[in-house]
């Protein structure tokens, strides 16, 4: 449901959740580890793929960036092999945030209504794999008690 920590939606969410759970601190997220090409091992600094890297300049400027936005500090290291500049940022989790948001705009319901009624499932599917149109096909769901899917068709035919 969020693109990125801290962003609008996160906050939305937030300020719902503390409107439901007024007792709530705060949402702790848990951490992933991201890495970035290390541009100043010049071992490796004519390879492409480095070169679309970072020096350790630009890493302290994206980093003292998103310390600002996401509001926590952010602190980084080398792999062994010194290829990489290594952090750990909160892990919204790898989910395609347009789904979500263009329901609510087709239903014409806001995030809050959402969450708070009980009538929305959402059931996402993110591999292509596709569990959910087996899980269909196999009959372990009802679909007489769903109104409608968005988006609509498979994800191929999309």
């Amino acid at each position: 449901m969020v693109e990125e920590y801290n962003d609008d939606t996160y906050k939305e969410l937030l300020r719902i959740v503390k409107k439901y759970v007024p007792t709530l601190k705060k949402i702790e997220l848990p951490k992933k580890c991201k890495y970035i090409p290390n541009k100043d091992n010049e071992e490796y600094n004519a390879d492409n793929y480095y070169q679309e890297g970072m020096t350790e300049e630009e890493l302290n400027k994206f980093l003292s960036d998103k310390e600002e936005q996401y509001g926590i500090e952010i602190n980084y290291w080398t792999d062994s092999e010194n290829e990489s500049w290594r952090f750990n940022i909160p892990d919204t989790g790898s989910v395609d945030e347009d789904i979500l948001s263009g329901f609510l705009k087709k239903e014409n319901i806001t995030l809050e209504e959402f969450i708070s009624n009980k009538k929305y499932v959402v059931i996402q599917d993110g591999d292509e794999t596709c569990y959910f149109s087996g899980m269909k096909e196999a009959g372990l769901i009802n679909m007489n008690a769903i109104d409608h899917e968005y988006p609509e068709g498979e994800w191929w035919e999309r």
